[in-house]
């Protein structure tokens, strides 16, 4: 049984390389075709079998790749599952509630630095969250309002959903936002 290996690099980790992807490509015993789904973001190639996801990750140069595997079944992917915040919408909705309490660059600071992994995720939400204790419903309103959407992520979003395919939204923000 063959497998579809696809590598997803933390865009703001820097870009996944031709290298790196070689090197998953050995690890898996094929010198087969790269296709790249996005230029230094994403790519693919056929593995005959399913590789360890830990020997995968060592081989890699790129710290922050994800590995995913799936069988190629005619090909349409059957799953899609995104994060909300700068993939499904344009900004951090986290940073821009901070802005109604004035402190929009100190929440965006530590979001930055959690992204890159510099802090503990949960530790990091649950201070930002712990920040904004007190910001009104009208707050929460008001971002929202202004929030917007990525270039064409509606568009994948029903087209995934017309090919039958199951979607997930995934946030370490509120559900105020997810649930719209």
């Amino acid at each position: 049984m063959s497998y579809i290996v696809t590598l997803v690099a933390n865009r703001q980790a820097g870009p996944l390389s031709v290298q790196d992807v070689k090197r998953a490509q050995a690890l898996c015993g094929v010198s087969s075709a790269i296709t790249w789904l996005s230029d230094g973001e994403a790519a693919e190639f056929l593995a005959p079998a399913l590789p360890a996801r830990d020997e995968l990750r060592a081989v890699l140069t790129h710290k922050a790749v994800d590995p995913f595997f799936t069988k190629p079944r005619g090909r349409r992917k059957a799953v899609l599952v995104a994060d909300m915040d700068s993939t499904i919408v344009t900004a951090e909705t986290l940073d821009e509630l901070a802005a109604f309490a004035g402190i929009k660059d100190q929440i965006a600071e530590i979001t930055k630095r959690a992204m890159n992994g510099e802090l503990d995720f949960k530790a990091a939400l649950r201070e930002r969250v712990a920040m904004l204790k007190g910001l009104s419903l009208d707050a929460l309103e008001k971002t929202w309002a202004a929030i917007e959407f990525c270039e064409d992520a509606k568009t994948l979003v029903r087209t995934m959903k017309g090919f039958g395919a199951t979607t997930a939204l995934v946030s370490g923000g509120f559900t105020f936002f997810t649930g719209r």
